[in-house]
């Protein structure tokens, strides 16, 4: 994948993922499968070539998807809330488009920095 290909693949995935929101109420909140389910619908076998990425994602509704709970379904209310959003999603595509490794201030200064500034917000708010 070219990054031409992956900018296209990207606003895909995004649409998907909105379709997938605006179309929720539609789906079952809990898989109706049995354990098991997915080996019948997958090859036994890794691939020896790569596949299409719209067969691959075909598969995701037709593969995965039965098998998903799906935790931001309006009438899911086990456990406890999911906290995804938007905003937490687009900060995902960000994170893995700009990997970082952030265990020291040397291996990513601004990261480092970032998350103190963040932290010390969050105690002074917990302590207001």
């Amino acid at each position: 994948m070219d990054v031409e290909e992956f900018r296209q693949r990207g606003k895909e995935m995004v649409d998907m993922v909105a379709d997938y929101y605006s179309n929720i109420r539609e789906r079952r909140v809990l898989p109706n499968i049995d354990p098991g389910y997915l080996s019948s619908l997958i090859p036994s076998d890794a691939p020896h070539e790569p596949e299409k990425w719209e067969d691959v994602v075909k598969d995701i509704e037709r593969a995965i998807m039965p098998g998903m709970t799906h935790w931001l379904h309006p009438q899911f209310h086990a456990y406890y809330p999911a906290g995804y959003s938007f905003p937490s999603i687009l900060a995902d595509i960000l994170c893995s488009g700009i990997p970082n490794v952030y265990f020291t201030w040397i291996a990513s200064p601004a990261a480092t920095e970032l998350e103190q500034i963040v932290l010390d917000w969050l105690g002074v708010q917990r302590f207001r």
